[in-house]
């Protein structure tokens, strides 16, 4: 049985595995494909200004300063990502039911690439899996255009380590729209950068599906962001180009894009804290669209449990989870780490408080309405199209 590869860890770790410490060491780097939407090293990577470590600056800031920071062209493609998404959306009440059906898979594949690849697995390193599983997850990550593994994992890493300080690439305390996705449309804080070099990343340059997918990053999400999404529907059921790659391209970025983005914001704004009241990060209202990650809380305290959880995924919607749970009860995952539940009440009781009480849970209840919450944002906008039209 896979439960038998579950690993109790039952003593505090650093905040992120493979996140403290070194840095490039020195070695030569070779740099694949950038994509500038979200590589927006701006500063000058001198010494460090520390003056801006308090929120009144942000607050307090002439409009004009806050301008000069902002890279217009990330604006204007973003802008245009979002204008033609949401063009993409007005298009869902004349797709096939098998384009819908087929854009929820995509969504689902985009998640699991990002959740259990890009988080889990390489940022940290929660669990281990054969070459398939890590392929297979690579592929689906790169089909959600997030940049590549290389970059999420280092800025994800250094978000762990200096969460909430202006070493974080998408500090709260800036803002909530900053947090979403005002970070990418501004040059990063002088901070980021310096700290940036600290986090070990040499798991990541010693790996090589990793590096394969940053040196061959712009064929690779052309291949499987664009063309395979598009191509599927029309050559599949007959679905028009237009159509195919207005809602399964770019609505569908647009939808992941947000999604993911809500554990940067919301998932640091609302909701309770009951495993560390120090901690910005919150058990976030929204966390069955983040299919399992909106446990923050429990997350930013325990980082390398491999389920984000305490809960099992007999008692909370967690179906990336499952799905890891599934590749080791296949054989293909091992390994898994998971937080003892003495630590766990250890913590609560030091540092918790708004505890949680899931003893009510029903876990029926939980799935089907987490299965309704991942499908609400696509099923909610038909339907309010198909009334409009009418």
């Amino acid at each position: 049985m896979y439960f038998a590869n579950k690993m109790t860890i039952a003593d505090d770790h650093s905040l992120c595995n493979n996140a403290a410490g070194g840095g490039d060491n020195g070695e030569p780097e070779e740099v694949g494909f950038e994509f500038p939407l979200f590589e927006n090293d701006g500063f000058d990577k001198g010494e460090v200004d520390h003056k801006y470590d308090q929120m009144e600056h942000y607050r307090n800031r002439p409009l004009a300063s806050m301008l000069e920071n902002v890279i217009w062209s990330n604006v204007i493609i973003l802008g245009t990502i979002h204008l033609v998404g949401l063009y993409g959306m007005c298009r869902l009440t004349s797709i096939y039911l098998q384009t819908c059906i087929f854009l929820h898979v995509l969504n689902c594949l985009c998640g699991m690439g990002l959740q259990a690849g890009a988080h889990r697995y390489y940022s940290h390193r929660s669990y281990k899996a054969n070459t398939g599983v890590q392929i297979f997850l690579m592929l689906c990550h790169t089909m959600s255009l997030q940049n590549s593994l290389y970059q999420w994992v280092r800025d994800h890493r250094i978000h762990h380590k200096f969460s909430e300080t202006d070493a974080d690439p998408h500090n709260i305390k800036r803002g909530i729209f900053f947090a979403h996705c005002g970070w990418l449309l501004m040059n990063k804080h002088p901070d980021v950068v310096a700290r940036g070099r600290q986090i070990d990343v040499s798991d990541l340059r010693s790996d090589p599906i990793v590096m394969f997918q940053r040196r061959y990053y712009a064929p690779l999400f052309l291949v499987f962001w664009g063309l395979i999404p598009a191509m599927i529907p029309v050559y599949g059921w007959g679905e028009s180009w237009s159509n195919s790659i207005l809602v399964c391209v770019f609505f569908r970025y647009v939808l992941v894009l947000n999604i993911t983005w809500l554990s940067n914001s919301c998932a640091h704004h609302w909701g309770v804290r009951p495993y560390d009241i120090r901690l910005g990060a919150t058990e976030c209202a929204v966390r069955h669209l983040l299919m399992g990650d909106g446990f923050h809380n429990y997350h930013h305290a325990f980082p390398w449990d491999y389920s984000t959880s305490e809960f099992g995924i007999n008692k909370v919607f967690n179906p990336v989870t499952a799905t890891i749970d599934l590749f080791a009860w296949s054989g293909w995952a091992w390994d898994l780490k998971k937080v003892s539940a003495s630590l766990v009440e250890r913590k609560k009781a030091q540092e918790g408080v708004d505890l949680l009480d899931y003893s009510s849970y029903s876990g029926v209840y939980e799935w089907v309405s987490g299965v309704a919450s991942v499908m609400a944002p696509i099923t909610v906008v038909q339907c309010i199209l198909l009334l409009l039209v009418k």
